[in-house]
């Protein structure tokens, strides 16, 4: 009886590295861009008015949004995980902890406008936002705006408890308890 014969099948890359590969696939996309772009929404507009997701193309979308639950459940969560990852790079740019008492969660902290103009500024987040240029206003949007202007100065970091403090009494009790003892010793 004649031994097995064991085939070894090589594989070829086409190309010599890997960053050969990498360069005729990003000379491709630019060169295809323009089509690419086409026939993708061409393909989403099909698959719309097939009654179909517009990002995944094979689950029926929901009644009132061009999406399915799956695919809608999915951007939540990547939107959830961006806010949270810019919030950790703003409130570690501006020093981790509470200006007032040294809080450090991440969950309390805050920025507060020292100079009392917060109000302004979210003013002017939704002015720019009906205008469609970039929110600045309250929530996740002034963390992202604060990232995109490389932290600038006149905002500082307190935790949720000395900003509403702040804002409802014009003080923090952190404040008047440094004072006190001050004045007592």
């Amino acid at each position: 009886m004649l031994p097995k014969r064991i085939s070894v099948i090589t594989l070829r890359m086409a190309y010599k590295s890997k960053e050969d590969a990498a360069r005729y696939n990003r000379e491709w996309y630019f060169s295809h861009k323009k089509s690419e772009g086409a026939r993708k929404k061409r393909e989403r507009k099909n698959a719309i008015a097939a009654g179909l997701c517009g990002r995944c193309r094979h689950r029926p979308k929901l009644p009132d949004i061009l999406l399915c639950s799956w695919c809608v459940e999915q951007m939540r969560a990547l939107d959830r995980k961006r806010s949270v990852r810019d919030k950790e790079i703003v409130v570690k740019a501006y020093g981790g902890k509470c200006s007032c008492c040294g809080e450090s969660k991440i969950e309390f902290m805050s920025i507060d406008h020292p100079n009392g103009d917060g109000h302004e500024h979210r003013r002017r987040g939704k002015d720019n936002a009906r205008n469609n240029q970039e929110k600045t206003g309250a929530g996740i949007h002034i963390y992202r705006w604060l990232k995109r202007n490389n932290f600038p100065s006149g905002y500082r970091l307190l935790c949720f408890n000395c900003n509403c403090s702040r804002g409802f009494f014009g003080y923090c009790p952190h404040e008047r308890e440094r004072q006190h003892i001050t004045v007592v010793a």
